[in-house]
């Protein structure tokens, strides 16, 4: 199975679970891949509770509400 934190874009609304912390939702500000792969491996959330613009591990995303709409399969123009 694909780790959520893979799909994660700038916008996109997050529940983060830190380790020994309370699960809460965060808003994305940045992401940035690595030198080797486009994976993320730094975010930058916004805390919704109290605004607070933290760094986490991107590990800790357990869930993610995209910004945008997912793009639809291309619907093939034959079936008409």
């Amino acid at each position: 199975m694909r780790p959520i934190f893979l799909d994660v874009q700038v916008g996109d609304v997050v529940a983060v679970n830190p380790p020994r912390e309370k699960a809460y939702l965060a808003q994305v500000l940045y992401v940035e891949g690595g030198a080797r792969t486009s994976d993320p491996n730094f975010v930058q959330v916004c805390r919704e509770v109290d605004c607070h613009v933290m760094n986490i591990c991107p590990s800790w995303i357990i869930e993610r509400l995209p910004y945008r709409p997912e793009p639809e399969p291309p619907q093939h123009l034959a079936r008409r």
